[in-house]
Formats: C-alpha cells, structure tokens, sequence
C-alpha cells in the first residue's frame, strides 16, 4: 500500500466516523444577522456639508458648500451608472482634500445607494488613516449587508499590515454580518501566511459562531492544496450548512486530481445535497479517467437513484469523449428506468451537436419508453439552438405521449426566443394537438402580456385548445396580478360557462 492510499484509509475511517457524530446533530442554518435597510436620518446634505464640526474660514466655508452642491447635483442624475461615476469622483476627491467635511457630508445624506456608496469610500478612507475611528463610524452608520461589506476589505488590509493589529481591533466588531466579514477576511490572510497559526486560532476561538465562520474560511484556503486533511478535519468542528459547504468544496477540489478518492468518500456521505453533489463530481472524474471504472464504482452505490445520477454524470463526460462506446453501452443495456434515464442523457447530448443523428440513432433502440426518452430529451436539447425545426419534428411524432411531451419542451424555448413566432406556429396545428400545445405557452405569454394572450387563446381554431389556453393563461395572470385579472374578467366578452370556470381560480 502506498503512502497516499495509507493516508486515504486513515482520512476514510476517521471521515465515517467523524460523519456519524457530525450528522446526528439536528441541522439548522445560523441566524439571519441582515440588518434592515438604511436607517440614517440627518439633515439636509447642503446644510450637513457647511460645517464639518470646527469654524472654518470663509473661503473653506464656500469651498465646502460648492463641493457639497456638485455632489447633491451629481446624485439627481438619471442614468445610474453616470451618476455612481461622477458622485464617485466627485466625493474622493474631497475625501482627499479635506477627511472630516467629507465624512460630514455622507453623514447627512439620506438613506439610498448614493449614501451606501459615500459610506463605503468614507470607511475606507477614514480606516487608512485611523482604523479605530473608522470602526467606530462603522459601528454607528454600517448597517445593511451592502454596507458591511467594510469590514472585509478592511480587515485583509490590517490582516496584510500585521496579525496582532488585526486580531487586536476584530475584538471591537459586534456579532453579526459584520463580524462574520472580518473573521473571514482575518482568516484568509492569516491561512496564506501560516496555515498552522491560522488553524490553531479558528480552532481556539471561544465563541461557536466565529468558531464556525473562521474555522470554514481556513478549511476553505486549504481545499486548494490539501483536501484530504480538510476532509478530515471539516466534521469535527462544524456543522450543518457550514459543514456541507465545505465538504462539497473539499470534494470538488479533490476529485479534480483524485477521481478514486472523491468516489470513495462520497459513498460515506448521509442522504442529502453534499452526497448528491459529491456523486456527480466523483462519477465525472473516474469517467474521464476511466469509464469501465467509473462503471463499476457506479453499480456498487446504495441506492437506484444514487446510481442513475452517477450513469448521467459518466454518460456526459464518455459521450464526449468516445460517443461509439459509449451509445453501445446504453444500447446493451436491459429495459428499465436506468436505460430510460442513459437514453434520454445521449439524446441530450447527441440531440444539442447533431439532431439527424441522434434522432437516427433514437429510432434505431425500437419502439419502448427508452426510444420515448431519447426524443422527448432531443426536442429539448435541440430548441436550444433552432426551436422552430425542434417544435415541427416533435409535432409530427407518431406516438401521442411523447408526441405532447417533445412538443411541450421544444416550445418552451422558442417562447422565450421568439413569443410572436411560437404563438403563430401553434396556432397552425390542428387536432387535439392544439390544445397541448396551447397550454404549454399559455402561462409563459401571459407572463409578459396576459391581455393579448387571452385575445389569442380566445381565437383558437380547436374547442378544447381555446379552453385550456385561456384557463391557462387565466390562472398566471391571476397569480401575478389578481386584481387586473378580476377587472379583464368583469368586461370580457365570454360565454357563461368559461366566465364560471374562469371565475373559480
């Protein structure tokens, strides 16, 4: 056994049973620490940025007010970005000139993203100068989410200047998003600098929520380099989203350089979204190596679901890479979900690169839910690219199933690349056709202009496509807008019957 498959035994026994623990405890996400929107409240701008809290000379005292003037004449500036641009410049440059008549000002705006802004380049300016005053400022005026993302660029800057220094000051942030910015930040830059310090502080910190934060931001820097030992380490300190964050990172960065490691942990992992998104990965990365592994790994995993996953995921990858091999194995297989879902993943594959092909190749494994499979995801893959040719070979499908299912799918994109050109096709078909076809658009025209998609359904040449449509088109409008809806109803020339129908949703 070599030294690395020594190590991953140990990483893999310590994984489980870490696992075990870890997991038993029941999961829930941290609390909600964004603060409301901007709360400040101040007097005007003109008369804030007159004084800057000492008696200045005449000619400072006018200077100010003219600054302060361009500025508000700056934020009346209708194009957003123009006026971001030219407030930005504008205000950096009194920063510059003169710190307390600038600080001053921002103080007195009104809450909004021109205060956002002038607080943010105030921080920063005031913390190059004066870190405790800046904290202190921050304290009183950072309050949304926006706002106190300060304390992240500002604390990897005292992070860079010196660890004490940092570490010092982290202590006067107050719990919250804030706090959790600047333990991140800390960490980071300390993680660079010396791993081992790093950790053995995040380990150290008396809290449980710095802990947590700290503890994922170190584990995080060292994915990069050594995502066993993170592996090892993530279940003993963390939990919940804060431990499936990282173990989905550890597993990401692992499975670029380690496909057979990844698949082996993976398959310790409990039921959820980080198992889930650790077989995908793991089935990806044998698959490029080594399909016939990949294969093999696949069919030993617990569970059916489990295992369609992972043979989506190798399919993606071998289909790529050797599309022959890979279609004959899908063809090899018995009849059932798992070449149901192998099917449809070719033609999804096939079906985005080359239609004629893949459809040749759909029509060849015969008449079964595979071949049904097969088209429904060809449609789709295909209307990506050209939705009109996808929506006209789905409608003339023989078989009335996957005839509605393709159709459905291949209009769901032409709606949204070209409503006017999807509407005009539909209503071409004839048959009971009509009506599938109708609902299926129904809801998304009606997303846009429910008005003149209840004129359209209404024309319908078929009884039953003109009913489902509106009723369709109906039930969306009423979910966005219930009162329009209601109104259109009242002044709508329909029969009694639909009016009925229309007015039970």
């Amino acid at each position: 056994m070599s030294p690395r498959q020594r190590r991953l035994a140990l990483v893999l026994c310590l994984f489980g049973a870490l696992l075990a623990a870890a997991f038993i405890l029941v999961r829930q996400a941290g609390p909600d620490t964004t603060q409301p929107g901007d709360g400040v409240t101040a007097p005007t701008a003109a008369a804030a940025a007159a004084s800057s809290g000492r008696a200045d000379p005449p000619a400072i005292a006018d200077a100010h007010r003219a600054t302060a003037a361009a500025l508000d004449a700056a934020r009346r500036i209708s194009d957003p970005r123009t006026r971001a641009r030219e407030f930005g410049r504008l205000l950096l440059d009194w920063l510059a000139r003169d710190l307390d008549a600038a600080v001053a000002y921002v103080r007195s705006l009104p809450a909004g993203p021109e205060f956002t802004q002038g607080l943010l380049m105030a921080l920063d300016a005031v913390g190059q100068r004066d870190p405790d005053r800046a904290l202190t400022l921050a304290g009183e005026l950072a309050v949304t989410r926006e706002q106190q993302a300060f304390y992240s660029a500002f604390f990897a800057r005292l992070g860079t200047q010196g660890i004490d220094g940092a570490l010092h000051l982290l202590a006067r942030v107050p719990p919250g998003e804030g706090r959790a910015n600047a333990l991140r930040a800390v960490a980071d830059v300390w993680t660079r600098m010396n791993l081992p310090a790093a950790l053995a502080w995040a380990e150290g910190l008396a809290d449980p929520a710095d802990r947590s934060v700290a503890f994922e931001s170190v584990l995080a820097e060292l994915s990069a380099s050594d995502p066993l030992r993170v592996l090892s380490l993530a279940p003993s300190a963390l939990r919940g989203p804060a431990l499936e964050r990282t173990l989905a990172l550890a597993l990401q960065k692992l499975s670029e350089t380690d496909g057979e490691s990844a698949a082996a942990i993976a398959r310790l992992l409990p039921a959820g979204e980080t198992r889930t998104h650790a077989t995908a990965l793991a089935a990806r990365a044998m698959s490029a190596r080594a399909p016939a592994d990949a294969l093999a790994w696949m069919d030993a995993l617990p569970e059916a679901g489990l295992q369609r996953l992972a043979l989506s995921n190798i399919l993606d990858v071998w289909l790529r890479k050797d599309a022959p091999t890979a279609r004959q194995y899908v063809e090899s297989l018995p009849a059932g979900p798992t070449k149901d879902a192998a099917a449809s993943q070719v033609g999804r594959v096939l079906g985005g690169g080359e239609p004629p092909a893949a459809i040749a190749w759909a029509g060849a494994l015969g008449s079964g839910s595979a071949q049904d499979a097969a088209y429904v995801s060809i449609a789709s893959a295909w209307a990506e690219k050209d939705p009109a040719a996808a929506s006209r070979w789905a409608r003339d499908l023989p078989a009335p199933t996957v005839r509605n299912e393709a159709l459905g799918g291949a209009l769901s994109y032409w709606v949204l690349q070209d409503a006017r050109a999807a509407r005009e096709f539909v209503s071409t078909i004839s048959g009971d056709l009509q009506a599938q076809a109708a609902g299926a658009i129904a809801p998304a025209l009606a997303q846009t202009d429910p008005a003149a998609t209840m004129m359209w359904a209404q024309a319908l040449s078929q009884p039953a496509a003109r009913e489902q449509a509106v009723a369709a088109a109906f039930a969306r409008w009423v979910q966005n807008s219930p009162a329009a809806a209601r109104a259109w109803l009242d002044s709508a020339s329909v029969s009694p019957e639909t009016r009925a129908m229309l007015g039970r949703r």
